[in-house]
């Protein structure tokens, strides 16, 4: 009995009698309508180990990675297939039965199967100092070539902002930048934090657009030498300092205004609340802290273009905002806030790191 056939009732049971995909087996195997935009090649019995082993996401993704499965065609029309039948429980009966049709098709297996290389093999206190520096250093330090293909010439993360049907992806990526300047109603000469600040593109348009001046940090060698080089090309290195530093460890407050875009999300739900703590204590000088995530754009953003709107945007968390006029004054516990952690002040070490290239410099910051 060929794999499909062997698998076919838990397919059906788990996505239903018309399932939205194609899926091809190792065998030449199929199940699923031929005609399905989505489209996955199952290419290895370990594909199936991975996912018995990691369930969820992690399992999926290391099957990919791995090359054990591939997905064909439009890979959003794959990963909607999860919502199919989100609120599925399986029996035991069920479960055994799946069970022995694994064994049979040889997809099961006592022993993990290794992941794969490209997997960093992180050690110590999970999101303690050292853990996050050495996943940042294995995610961004493969190089900013790479992520110039990735991510465009604007190098920029994160949620982008079209002003317009007719826009490219930088344009957006760049209104984006205005529109997180704007909730923060920046003023000539204040004192900006930005925290995961990347390549440096958010720290640059503020310095340059609104006068500010900007404070950086990232945990990642090769994005800091980066950034301090557009630095020093955007003619700003008198306003703006790129550091390598943990967030938690950033203690020469208070700043004006803080910045997060892109970055939350690596934080960690244990550590969200001490992540936004500035923005109800004294880290911050007024209500002026904006977070950047993942967020279809609300119709009642302010637009990009300056002097278009007479509101802000007050967001109390990531995804809950509110409009209030401009010139009133928002006493919300935390509004508009997602940074870093409360600032402790402990002593520091500095030393410099130079750029032969561009004469630009990268402080680094740690603890001692």
């Amino acid at each position: 009995m060929d794999v499909a056939t062997r698998l076919a009732p838990f397919l059906e049971r788990l996505l239903g009698p018309q399932p939205p995909l194609h899926v091809a087996f190792w065998d030449g195997s199929a199940w699923g309508p031929d005609e399905a935009a989505a489209r996955v090649a199952v290419r290895s019995p370990d594909a199936l180990k991975r996912i018995a082993q990691s369930p969820g996401e992690l399992g999926f993704g290391r099957a990919y990675v791995a090359g054990d499965l591939d997905v064909e065609g439009d890979i959003y029309d794959a990963l909607r297939v999860r919502d199919v039948r989100d609120d599925l429980t399986l029996g035991l009966g069920e479960k055994l039965s799946m069970l022995r049709a694994a064994l049979a098709v040889g997809a099961f297996s006592l022993r993990r199967v290794p992941p794969p290389p490209e997997e960093a093999r992180l050690r110590g206190r999970l999101h303690s100092r050292a853990r996050d520096a050495a996943a940042i250093a294995h995610h961004y330090d493969a190089g900013n070539d790479f992520y110039r293909m990735v991510l465009g010439p604007t190098l920029t993360y994160s949620c982008a902002y079209f002003s317009s049907s007719d826009g490219s992806l930088e344009d957006a990526q760049r209104d984006k930048l205005e529109l997180v300047c704007r909730k923060l109603r920046l003023r000539e000469g204040e004192r900006l934090l930005d925290v995961g600040c990347g390549w440096g593109t958010f720290a640059v348009h503020a310095a340059t657009r609104h006068g500010v001046r900007v404070v950086g940090v990232t945990l990642s060698e090769a994005q800091a030498q980066l950034a301090a080089k557009r630095v020093v090309d955007a003619g700003v290195a008198d306003r703006v300092e790129i550091r390598v530093q943990d967030e938690r460890d950033v203690d020469d407050g208070p700043y004006d205004a803080i910045a997060s875009i892109g970055m939350f999300e690596h934080v960690g739900a244990t550590r969200l609340g001490q992540y936004f703590a500035p923005c109800t204590n004294c880290s911050v000088r007024r209500d002026a802290c904006s977070t950047t995530g993942s967020r279809v754009p609300r119709a009642d953003d302010p637009p990009p273009v300056p002097g278009a709107s007479s509101t802000r945007t007050c967001s109390r968390t990531a995804n809950c905002t509110r409009s209030v006029p401009s010139s009133a004054t928002c006493n919300a516990r935390g509004s508009r806030c997602a940074t870093s952690r409360t600032f402790a002040s402990t002593t520091r070490s500095r030393s410099a790191i130079g750029s032969p290239t561009s004469n630009a410099t990268v402080k680094r910051r740690s603890r001692t």
